[in-house]
């Protein structure tokens, strides 16, 4: 049903928007995965006349850490910050939040020091200089009591109904009346309920205040992570292709929302191995001996997909911003190792701190092989 739903969409924009180039089509595509989209061309002629439009390098930002996909990290590009920029000027916001979104955080603190980025990923401090204005906390679970009330908050929830729900939740609660809530939306055909869930989403949003919607306002960087996958499936896409629209939520009324399910406290570890983040579980395999498995045949460990959905990602314990994932035994000795590297220690050096036996050091390596594929 999706799948055909899918291939008609393709099929119309196709014929109306005569996109010149793969590129091109991925981002017209409302959402749909570029190697669902690839897939529905070639057993098509809808492919005939696409190009495959090389970009040339990218520009890497080295002043924030790589994207892992454990943070659901996908940043928006300079276009996007710009017009996020501009808006907020325009409609006179002074004390501003920000959930997960750090390329919005440079931007912003170029002409405004009231800002305050809420986000998990540990390596930002140390790239930001231990910035006061950078709060590391897991947001589905941080209690935000007590804190002074903004005027807009800006948020970029991970793209499933149950985080859109907690994240408006947290955000309303440190909102002033008529104050904004500014919030990134998937499009239609991210997936095949992806429909109902926007739909759940506004009428959510509808009982904080009124809402108004901005189609195609964002655009990501591709991270890493993904593009390791595209390049492993031979998927043409070089670009930027995922595009959302922008919700503004006008704050009318102290409504009670409703309740929503408790969320597990996130406990990955996340450090920078060179320019890798590299994100541990600590909910899994603490204690023992560090015993490294591949998810996948032939000491394979690129993951397949970046859907938290995905069965593997669910149980690898340990991934790269390059999408390479593991299932360890010994966290905690790993996570004292990786630590010691992470802050400038010689590898043999933490690995003699950490007296390791012959065994653990040679299990020990597979994780370096993997960092350093």
């Amino acid at each position: 049903m999706y799948l055909e739903a899918l291939k008609k969409y393709i099929e119309s924009i196709v014929a109306t928007n005569k996109p010149e180039s793969y590129e091109d089509l991925f981002r017209l595509s409302k959402g749909a995965f570029p190697d669902v989209v690839y897939d529905l061309v070639l057993s098509s002629d809808l492919g005939k006349n696409l190009k495959r439009k090389y970009l040339g390098f990218k520009v890497v930002n080295n002043v924030i850490p790589e994207s892992n996909p454990t943070n659901y990290d996908w940043r928006f590009d300079h276009s996007t910050n710009k017009k996020l920029v501009s808006l907020i000027k325009k409609r006179r916001h002074k004390r501003i939040a920000l959930f997960g979104t750090p390329s919005l955080f440079i931007a912003l603190s170029k002409i405004t020091n009231d800002v305050t980025l809420y986000d998990i990923n540990e390596p930002l401090k140390s790239h930001f200089n231990h910035d006061e204005r950078i709060v590391l906390v897991d947001i589905n679970t941080f209690d935000f009591r007590d804190i002074l009330p903004f005027d807009c908050i800006i948020i970029d929830p991970p793209w499933y109904l149950n985080y859109y729900k907690i994240w408006l939740k947290k955000a309303n609660s440190i909102l002033k009346m008529k104050g904004e809530i500014i919030v990134t939306l998937f499009q239609e055909m991210l997936r095949p309920k992806a429909k109902n869930e926007l739909k759940a989403i506004k009428a959510f949003a509808r009982k904080i205040g009124s809402i108004e919607l901005e189609q195609n306002y964002v655009s990501y960087i591709t991270p890493l992570f993904e593009t390791e996958l595209f390049n492993f499936k031979n998927i043409p896409c070089y670009g930027n292709w995922r595009v959302a629209d922008l919700l503004v939520i006008r704050k009318e009324r102290n409504s009670l929302l409703p309740a929503i399910r408790k969320f597990k406290k996130d406990n990955w570890t996340r450090l920078e191995i060179g320019t890798q983040t590299i994100a541990i579980d600590g909910n899994k395999s603490q204690g023992g001996k560090i015993k490294v498995r591949f998810p996948y045949k032939k000491n394979d460990s690129l993951i397949k997909s970046v859907s938290e959905r995905d069965f593997v990602r669910r149980e690898v314990n340990f991934m790269t911003s390059r999408n390479r994932g593991l299932i360890i035994a010994g966290c905690r000795k790993v996570i004292s190792v990786l630590r010691l590297i992470s802050d400038g220690v010689p590898t043999q050096n933490a690995l003699k701190t950490a007296r390791l036996s012959k065994a653990e050091s040679d299990e020990f390596q597979k994780i370096l092989d993997v960092i350093y594929i």
